[in-house]
């Protein structure tokens, strides 16, 4: 069941999103968020960022070699932090997983490491 979970792009509250997240950061502005309903707590932050035309972060389908990390697991590319694996299901040799990463400065074609400078063990998978 996770692996078809993370397979379909679904979030796990708590596990990839929590109190410190947005609903439209799990890619879920289109089942979750109403444009159109009078008003409700929140729908400030939710007009603005739809004026704003997309989130700072985002949760993304990830594989791995090996075996998983304990979560949450920091990831760097390069020696910057993007972001945290969040959750993950065995999948083959390795894994997939969700993780929650800045789109700032993502490079979508370099892998991602558990470690600064470290080797890349974690790639973007394609998104549904």
């Amino acid at each position: 069941m996770e692996r078809a979970r993370l397979r379909a792009g679904i979030a796990a509250v708590p596990a990839d999103l929590g109190p410190g997240e947005l609903p439209n950061e799990g890619g879920l502005e289109a089942v979750a968020i109403s444009y159109t309903k009078g008003c409700y707590l929140g729908q400030e932050v939710m007009a603005r960022l739809k004026s704003m035309g997309q989130v700072r972060r985002r949760l993304l389908r990830v594989t791995g070699a090996g075996h998983a990390p304990p979560q949450p697991a920091k990831l760097y590319q390069g020696s910057k932090a993007v972001g945290e694996l969040r959750s993950s299901a065995p999948e083959g040799a390795g894994y997939i997983g969700h993780a929650l990463l800045s789109l700032l400065h993502l490079r979508r074609d370099t892998g991602l490491s558990l470690m600064p400078d470290g080797p890349a063990t974690l790639m973007l998978a394609e998104n549904p």
